[in-house]
């Protein structure tokens, strides 16, 4: 058992890790991204504290300002909240008289405007020529943010009368939503201002959807990117960019990439992962479950595909009697067909088998709602170790072979199986990996949110297990994380007989995340190693960001069968003074990792192949995850937590929900990857 420290000590957070030199390990190619570079003029701003004397919320004021804007000062910014800007003094003539319309109902208010502060722009330049003696440029930042702000609410009906969709990260015509989007697209780097336009400004004539952007190719996102550009700037007259004497790039920018030393050899290496597991655990007490009107003949004909498939890549489940494993749930219940198939597994196990109990059940299910409640009953009441596939698997002729390769690889990690390591991370055999996560599901209503954390539990750094917690619907920090942390070294402790001397912890994050989160968090940690002994273990705090607004693009400089894949652009696209870079683990989306906190000192190279190798062994299928595995994991144990809401899948009532507690995976899952 883990024992705890009860002497007091004050715990003390690292100091932020301060950007260090690029990498330089690996050979550089020039890449073009979605960005455009901008320049403001060094002119004087004025701002003014904008107040309408109603009681209208803040969404329903910013239409007040716009009527105020047709009446007083058509190019004046606005920053969303209550403040203008502008390019010359305004005539202060008292509260001004104006009517607006929303949703059908006219408004009416009397605008006043204060003059607050005056913002010289000069500062900006005087920022990028001298950043290393200059402090960060707020004042005039908030300009800058103000000004893309009202450029998206004055171009808002063109663009989206030429493109679906709202723009940037919007999901509803919410001005807060707009301006948290333009606020994640302006960008302050070693030598300028960009602005990223990202690839939602499509063509409504192709009605493009996620699914369909996500197969466009690189050339098509280009010019698209381009055209949202010309759309943002638009005519002289009308143009805020032009009113504002704005600069901005007619060309997207170019950066510098650096292919790592390792891509290409690793990839070849992790190819063998498609013809032979590295090991797998003996599976000799196991059984399938079938829920709802599945065929016996489809049945009989997945189950044997399976079979093959799996022996070919080397792991081979314990078969028996196809009449004897399977369980149709018929009139029983989903409980009562559980155990029925846990027992049909103990009957007829491997004869010199010690198991008492199934090491997998395999459930075929028709419906979603079934599914869930399979997975609740069998991680928080029968406490069996499950897998699920819809019917698509059984009644479709049309899987890959691919299908079934992934399928064979996860249901040999979920058992305990290795697929693959690669020598690349023998260094990092005392490490910890650990991916935290923080979801809102929209069934929750806003009322609860779910955090999730998933650390590796042994030295190839591919066996992880997580921790799961309910907590309030507001906050970003992980409320539980100290002793969901404890309960993870007390897990890695029990299977290395010591503790970690390193814990790399990857936190995800849609936006920045907030320094004061990243502090109280890091915190959490080093009191939880201090709890536990570990005195001697070092953190490292990465920010980790799959959603971002950057897209990347090989030139036509590049080579003609030219790779992202292994790409890392850290350098001439990000805030100064921050130890960040965006890593391609396959040939798409990057992920950004931004090192906050860093005990362990890591190079810029050691750190990008560190992440890079990671991501080859990600167990649930035949290729390289997006992020790191245990980013990965984290948010699949968070997802998969939703469905232990007792009661979540019977009934979607707020109050009903609320009122049933939220509950564990049971004590025997816990040392599982349960949640593949």
């Amino acid at each position: 058992m883990l024992r705890l420290r009860e002497t007091p000590t004050l715990i003390v957070v690292p100091p932020p890790r301060e950007y260090p030199e690029p990498g330089t390990r690996g050979e550089k190619s020039a890449i073009s991204t979605n960005s455009f570079g901008l320049v403001f003029p060094s002119i004087w701003v004025y701002k003014y504290e904008f107040m309408i004397n109603t009681d209208l919320p803040l969404q329903s004021m910013l239409g007040g300002f716009e009527a105020w804007k047709n009446v007083c000062e058509p190019f004046a910014l606005c920053d969303g909240i209550k403040h203008v800007y502008t390019n010359s003094p305004i005539e202060e003539t008292g509260p001004t008289l104006i009517e607006w319309s929303e949703a059908g109902t006219i408004h009416k208010g009397h605008a006043v405007l204060t003059l607050t502060t005056t913002i010289n722009m000069e500062e900006l330049g005087y920022f990028f020529r001298h950043a290393a003696k200059s402090s960060i440029p707020l004042r005039a930042l908030e300009v800058v943010d103000a000004f893309v702000f009202s450029t998206a609410r004055t171009c808002f009906s063109t663009v989206t009368t030429e493109a679906p969709g709202i723009l940037f990260c919007s999901n509803d015509n919410s001005d807060s939503n707009l301006q948290q989007g333009w606020k994640m697209s302006v960008e302050y780097t070693s030598s300028g201002l960009v602005l990223n336009v990202v690839d939602v400004f499509w063509n409504a004539a192709t009605q493009m959807t996620t699914e369909t952007q996500s197969s466009t190719q690189p050339h098509e996102k280009k010019v698209e990117i381009t055209r949202g550009r010309d759309l943002l700037v638009g005519g002289e007259e009308d143009s805020l960019f032009y009113r504002w004497d704005v600069a901005i790039d007619r060309r997207m920018a170019l950066v510098v990439g650096r292919k790592l030393r390792m891509a290409e050899s690793l990839q070849h290496e992790s190819a063998k992962s498609l013809t032979k597991v590295e090991s797998r655990l003996d599976v000799d007490c196991w059984a399938v479950a079938v829920f709802g009107n599945f065929k016996t003949q489809d049945v009989t004909q997945f189950l044997l595909t399976l079979r093959s498939q799996m022996n070919c890549l080397g792991a081979f489940p314990y078969w028996y009697d196809l009449s004897s494993m399977v369980i149709y749930q018929e009139d029983k219940s989903v409980q009562a067909t559980l155990i029925a198939a846990n027992q049909a597994a103990v009957q007829h196990k491997k004869r010199d088998s010690t198991a008492t109990e199934a090491q997998l059940i395999l459930c075929l299910v028709q419906g979603e709602m079934l599914e869930r409640e399979i997975r609740f009953v069998a991680e928080s009441r029968v406490e069996l170790l499950t897998h699920c596939l819809n019917q698509e698997w059984v009644n479709s002729g049309n899987l890959e072979h691919e299908d079934y390769i992934n399928l064979s690889l996860l249901l040999n990690a979920k058992l305990g199986g290795v697929n693959f390591t690669t020598g690349w991370l023998e260094d990092f055999s005392d490490a910890m990996i650990v991916g935290a996560t923080v979801i809102y599901p929209d069934e929750f209503h806003g009322v609860r949110s779910i955090a999730s954390v998933a650390a590796s539990v042994d030295p190839l750094l591919v066996k992880f297990c997580a921790e799961t917690a309910i907590q309030g619907p507001s906050q970003s920090h992980i409320e539980s994380l100290e002793v969901m942390i404890l309960a993870l070294l007390d897990k890695y402790y029990k299977k290395n007989q010591q503790y970690p001397g390193r814990l790399i912890f990857f936190r995800e994050s849609s936006v920045d995340l907030q320094r004061n989160v990243a502090e109280w968090e890091c915190t959490r940690l080093k009191s939880a190693l201090h709890k536990a002994g570990a005195l001697s273990c070092k953190v490292t705090y990465v920010d980790t960001r799959k959603n971002h607004n950057q897209t990347f693009f090989a030139t036509s400089t590049s080579e003609p069968n030219f790779s992202l894949q292994g790409t890392v652009v850290e350098y001439d696209i990000f805030p100064i003074y921050v130890f960040d870079f965006f890593l391609h683990t396959q040939n798409g989306p990057s992920t950004l990792y931004r090192v906050l906190f860093d005990e362990n000192r890591f190079l810029p190279d050691t750190f990008q192949e560190l992440c890079y190798c990671l991501c080859f062994q990600f167990a649930t299928g035949s290729r390289p995850s997006q992020a790191v595995p245990a980013f990965e994991y984290a948010t699949m144990a968070a997802k998969r937590a939703i469905w232990r809401r007792r009661g979540y899948y019977r009934n979607f009532d707020l109050y009903f929900m609320l009122l049933n507690p939220f509950e564990d995976v049971g004590d025997n899952l816990k040392d599982t990857m349960y949640f593949l």
